[in-house]
C-alpha cells in the first residue's frame, strides 16, 4: 500500500518460467497487462522490453556507484497520449538509496497510473468497463428486481461520464 493506494509488483524474474517456451508469453502477459512498469536497468540504453496496448508508462531506474555508495538514476517514458505526472524528476535524476526515494518512486508509480488511466485509449478501455461493473453492481444489490428493467445505462462518449435513465421517474 502507498496511501489509499495497493500496488502489485510482478517481478519478471521471479514469475513462472516455462523452459521449452522461447518468447515466455505468460511472463509477457502478466507484465502486458499493467499500466505501468518499473525496469531495473543495469547499464545501456533503454528500449521497452514488452509491446502492449495496455502498458501506457516505464519508470527505469538505474544503478550507479560513485565513491562505494550506491544511487538510482531515474528516468520516465510515457505513450505521447499520457499527460506528463509528478512528482518531477530533480535535475539531474540522480537519488540516493533511502525512504525518501521509495516514497518518491511509489508517488510516481501511482501518478503514472493514473496519468495512463486519464489517457484517451485507455479510459476506454479499462475506466468505463470498470464504472459500468459497479453500477451494475449497485443496482444488483439495492435496486428492487421489479424495477431494474427501468434502469438504462449510457455513456456520452465525449467526455465518459455515465448517466443512469430511471425511466422517467
Amino acid at each position: 500500500h502507498h496511501g489509499d493506494h495497493e500496488i502489485m509488483f510482478h517481478v519478471a524474474p521471479m514469475l513462472p518460467k516455462m523452459e521449452n517456451a522461447e518468447q515466455q508469453l505468460v511472463r509477457k502477459r502478466r507484465i502486458g497487462n499493467d499500466i505501468t512498469c518499473i525496469v531495473f536497468q543495469d547499464g545501456g540504453q533503454f528500449t521497452p522490453p514488452i509491446e502492449s496496448q495496455v502498458l501506457h508508462n516505464y519508470i527505469v531506474v538505474s544503478p550507479i556507484v560513485h565513491k562505494g555508495v550506491t544511487f538510482y538514476k531515474v528516468s520516465v517514458a510515457r505513450r505521447q497520449t499520457v499527460e506528463k505526472f509528478g512528482p518531477p524528476l530533480a535535475l539531474p535524476s540522480v537519488y540516493e538509496r533511502n525512504a525518501t526515494l521509495r516514497t518518491y518512486l511509489l508517488t510516481k508509480l501511482v501518478n503514472a497510473n493514473l496519468a495512463a488511466m486519464r489517457s484517451p485509449g485507455l479510459a476506454s478501455k479499462i475506466a468505463y468497463p470498470a464504472k459500468m461493473a459497479f453500477l451494475n453492481g449497485l443496482v444488483e444489490k439495492y435496486a428492487p428486481s421489479k424495477s431494474r428493467s427501468c434502469l438504462l445505462y449510457t455513456s456520452d462518449a465525449a467526455d465518459d461520464r455515465i448517466s443512469v435513465d430511471l425511466g422517467g421517474r
